[in-house]
Parts: C-alpha cells; sequence; structure tokens
C-alpha cells in the first residue's frame, strides 16, 4: 500500500505511531525523537543547505 503525505512533520507522526502500535517504542521516545530530528533537520538546513542561484 502506497502512503502520501503533505509534509515531513505528517510522515515522521505516522510512523512514530506504527512504533508505539507494535511495540518498538514508548510515547515519550517517540515525541522525543521527533522533536530531536526536527532541530537536526533545521541545523543542517541553517548550515549546509544553501539556495540555488
Amino acid at each position: 500500500m502506497k502512503r502520501f503525505f503533505t509534509s515531513f512533520s505528517q510522515a515522521a507522526e505516522e510512523h512514530g505511531l506504527s512504533r508505539i502500535y507494535v511495540g518498538f517504542h514508548f510515547r515519550k521516545a517517540v515525541e522525543e525523537g521527533i522533536k530531536h530530528g526536527g532541530k537536526i533537520a533545521d541545523y543542517v538546513f541553517d548550515h549546509y543547505l544553501r539556495h540555488a542561484n
């Protein structure tokens, strides 16, 4: 089944919920992981990605 998302955060949220449902992680771990992943993405975007001219 193909999944379609309108944003990376929507995909991360669904993926996180699936990890909770199958018993791999607790909700707090998923919430913290999504929060830290967002911070890493912001850092990479700000420091390593540049606009194409």
